[in-house]
């Protein structure tokens, strides 16, 4: 009996060892797959690392990544050789003081704006060059956060576009110069109206010049208190003369882009006062529909005045072949969320579909005598203030033209 037991006991050995031996082989099987698993999975690690490495570094653009304060801890070599540091110098270094002074806020400022709903701005500042100049950089800055929300780091990417804004400053300053060119020419087709509108107050200082003295001759008492009055109307006279002549010696001057703080409502008036003549010569009748507690914009009141002055004269010429009780225009400003506007509503001939997409282009005109700058000049000026311009159909008769620019920031007023 004990040997029939001892016997089964040594068979359930031999089976338990077989057993083990069996779950060690398989074992050892899945280690050796499983090493050669991982061995691959690092040969492809190694392998995407030194791809994504060898594209970093073969970037043309700028990349980094740094800490908060600044603090480098990757650089690219496209920025090593921009710089002409080497990485070793800069990984550690801050990149701040490299930013011009007066942007310097502005940078920090968007920088600290980024969460984790908003992770990312792209903007362009100037930067103090190795040579001791100033360039123009843009960049994508993005931060990165953890899973609770954390800033650990950005990471940034940029580019040098200090020939690009050369290039933008050169095209601003001829489209300057074309539109001072317009405004001359402008002007000098206005010169009758202009003349017309500086000799009435003149002529009317000598009417009233001319009363006085007579008064004054007569030896009468009265004839004192006539003559003070005629004085006070050749003062005036001879004020609005001086506001002519200064208005017209601004729209006229050739000077930079000078953005202030801006009434629209003041605008569209002043420009209509200035080509008064011109209103009275087409018969037109103006209906003003201005908007009280208009905010204020931001731009250049000589070249808004000029968009003024080209809608007034395009509406005018678009009415020419109509019966004069029906050449009505209506100047109206508004202001929505985004934008401050000035409407010209006119009831002419109106345009096409086809003149519709071609209307601010250079030099597209559907006029006998017209260059096509007047539109097209409207829409650079639109741009340059980072505003809209565009033409819709009425209902009825005519088009209206509606100017538009951004409402601006409060620390910008």
């Amino acid at each position: 009996m004990a040997t029939d037991q001892q016997q089964e006991a040594v068979g359930e050995s031999i089976r338990t060892a077989d057993e083990l031996r069996r779950l060690k082989e398989d074992l050892e099987k899945r280690v050796a797959e499983r090493t050669a698993e991982l061995r691959r999975t690092n040969e492809m690690l190694r392998e995407s690392e030194s791809r994504y490495r060898n594209v970093v570094e073969d970037q043309t653009e700028f990349i980094a990544r740094w800490l908060p304060g600044g603090n480098y801890t990757f650089v690219n070599e496209a920025y090593c050789r921009y710089v002409q540091r080497p990485r070793k110098e800069l990984i550690g270094s801050t990149f701040i003081p490299t930013i011009f002074e007066e942007d310097r806020t502005r940078v920090e400022e968007e920088i600290a704006s980024l969460t984790p709903e908003n992770p990312s701005v792209t903007s362009e500042h100037r930067v103090y060059l190795p040579d001791g100049t100033i360039g123009w950089n843009q960049w994508t800055n993005r931060a990165l956060f953890d899973e609770q929300g954390q800033l650990e780091e950005y990471q940034s990417v940029g580019r040098d576009v200090t020939d690009l804004k050369m290039a933008a400053d050169t095209i601003r300053e001829r489209e300057a110069h074309l539109a001072h060119v317009s405004r001359l020419a402008t002007m000098g087709e206005l010169v009758a109206g202009i003349a017309h509108e500086v000799h009435q107050p003149l002529h009317a200082a000598k009417t009233f010049a001319e009363a006085a003295r007579r008064s004054l001759d007569s030896g009468q008492p009265e004839g004192v208190t006539t003559a003070m009055d005629c004085l006070s109307e050749i003062s005036e006279a001879v004020s609005r003369t001086a506001k002519i002549i200064r208005h017209l010696r601004g729209y006229t001057k050739s000077k930079p882009l000078q953005f202030e703080s801006v009434n629209l409502n003041c605008v569209v008036r002043e420009a209509a006062e200035m080509i008064a003549y011109e209103t009275r010569r087409a018969e037109v009748k103006l209906h003003w529909d201005l908007a009280i507690d208009l905010p204020l914009a931001r731009g250049d009141q000589v070249q808004l005045e000029q968009v003024c002055v080209n809608l007034l004269m395009n509406a005018y010429e678009s009415m020419i072949d109509i019966s004069i009780e029906r050449r009505d225009l209506v100047i109206s400003t508004s202001a929505d969320n985004e934008y401050v506007k000035m409407s010209y509503c006119d009831a002419g001939c109106g345009i096409g579909a086809v003149d519709a997409k071609r209307l601010f282009d250079a030099f597209f005109t559907t006029k006998q005598r017209g260059m096509g700058m007047g539109l097209s000049l409207c829409k650079t000026i639109a741009e340059a203030h980072a505003g809209l311009i565009w033409a819709e159909p009425n209902n009825g008769p005519g088009t209206t033209f509606v100017f538009a620019l951004p409402l601006p920031k409060r620390r910008e007023l």
